[in-house]
C-alpha cells in the first residue's frame, strides 16, 4: 500500500525538507518519509491503520527548523485495503509583537520568544481536532526601532505567559492582545 500527499503551509505553498513519522496502530511500527522540493511525500506501507506521530525538519525561511508532535494517536489513516492520498496543512502564521516600556514607548532590540511547552495546540488539517503542538526549537525575533518583532509560528491559542520579551535584563511574559 502507498501513503502519499503534499505538505503545505497556510498560504498553500509546499513545504520541502520535512520528515514525517507515521505509526501503525496498534503495533506502533514506524513508517518514515520525507517531503521533496514540491512538498510531496510517498511511503510504501504495510496494510493497516496509521497516525502521524511527528513532523520534523528544516524547511526554508521564514519557517526554519520545526518539530511538531501529536498529543494523541488521532486522527487515523486507513491503509487496510487501499492506497491513500493524505495532504497536510501546517497552520503557519505571522505573529507581530509590539514591546513598550512602562511609559508606552516602543522598546527596540528586545528579544521576543515564544515558549514551546506544548500548551498551544493546533490541527494539521482544517476541521481536524487540535491534537498537534510545536515542540521546538523556540520561535523568536528581536524588536526593530518601532518596538515591533515579526515571528513566523503556528496558528494556535497561546496561553498567557508563553510569549515573552526581555527588556533591560528583565523577562516579561504578561502578554495582552
Amino acid at each position: 500500500h502507498v501513503l502519499s500527499g503534499t505538505v503545505r503551509n497556510s498560504a498553500g505553498q509546499p513545504i520541502p525538507s520535512v520528515t514525517m513519522v507515521f505509526r501503525l496502530f496498534p503495533t506502533n511500527s514506524q513508517l518514515t518519509t520525507t517531503t521533496d522540493t514540491n512538498g510531496h511525500y510517498t511511503a510504501v506501507a504495510t496494510a493497516g491503520i496509521y497516525y502521524l506521530e511527528y513532523v520534523t525538519g528544516t524547511p526554508p525561511a521564514p519557517l526554519g527548523s520545526i518539530a511538531i508532535y501529536n498529543s494523541t494517536n488521532q486522527p487515523r489513516y486507513d491503509l487496510t485495503n487501499n492506497d491513500l492520498t493524505q495532504d497536510f496543512q501546517l497552520p503557519t502564521t505571522t505573529l507581530t509583537v509590539t514591546v513598550k516600556d512602562g511609559f508606552g514607548n516602543p522598546v527596540s532590540n528586545a528579544p521576543v520568544i515564544i515558549n514551546n511547552n506544548g500548551n498551544a495546540r493546533f490541527p494539521l488539517n482544517p476541521g481536524d481536532a487540535a491534537n498537534y503542538y510545536y515542540g521546538g526549537p523556540l520561535r523568536n525575533g528581536t524588536t526593530n526601532t518601532s518596538g515591533t518583532a515579526t515571528i513566523t509560528t503556528f496558528n494556535a491559542t497561546y496561553p498567557a505567559g508563553q510569549i515573552c520579551a526581555t527588556v533591560t535584563g528583565n523577562q516579561i511574559c504578561n502578554t495582552t492582545p
